[in-house]
C-alpha cells in the first residue's frame, strides 16, 4: 500500500524538496518520516512547505524582474576613473572588480557583486576597456575609461 508524501528535502534516489511522492507506507513511516525528509501530503507541515515554495517562487519572479530593469539601466554606461599613472601609463594601483563595484554603487545606486562583474585581471594601464556584468541571465557590457589625474 502507498501513501503521498511531500518532500521537505532532497532524497537521493527519490526526488528533490517540494514534490509529492507515492512511497510504500513502510518506507515512508520507517525511513522517510523518522529522518523528517518527507511529511503527509494532507499535513499542516506539508500545507507549510507548499507556501513557502509559492512565496519563494514569487521572489524569484521578483528577483528578476529587478534584474531586468537593472540591466536595461547599465546597458552602455560608461565609468570614468581618475587615477595617477607612471609617464609609460602604468598604474600605481590596479583598477580591479571592488573598485568597479564601488563606482557602480555610487554612479546608479546598483548593488551589485563583485562575482558578478567578469574582468579576468586588474586593470593596470590608461585606457578604454570593457567590463561585462552578469546579472541573472543577461550579460551587459559597460565601459572602463581609465584617464590620468591632470589630464
Amino acid at each position: 500500500m502507498n501513501i503521498q508524501v511531500i518532500l521537505l528535502s532532497d532524497v537521493k534516489g527519490l526526488g528533490y524538496k517540494g514534490e509529492v511522492k507515492s512511497v510504500a507506507k513502510g518506507y515512508a513511516h520507517n525511513f522517510l518520516f523518522a529522518q523528517k525528509l518527507a511529511a503527509r501530503l494532507n499535513s499542516p507541515q506539508a500545507d507549510e512547505l507548499k507556501s513557502k515554495l509559492i512565496s519563494q517562487s514569487q521572489k524569484q519572479q521578483t528577483a528578476k524582474k529587478q534584474s531586468l530593469k537593472a540591466a536595461d539601466r547599465l546597458a552602455g554606461l560608461a565609468l570614468e576613473f581618475i587615477v595617477k599613472a607612471s609617464a609609460a601609463g602604468t598604474l600605481f594601483s590596479g583598477i580591479g572588480k571592488k573598485e568597479i563595484v564601488n563606482r557602480l554603487k555610487g554612479k546608479t545606486k546598483a548593488a551589485i557583486a563583485e562575482k558578478n562583474i567578469l574582468l579576468e585581471n586588474d586593470l593596470k594601464k590608461l585606457g578604454e576597456y570593457t567590463a561585462q556584468l552578469k546579472l541573472d541571465q543577461q550579460v551587459v557590457d559597460i565601459k572602463i575609461i581609465i584617464k590620468q589625474d591632470g589630464q
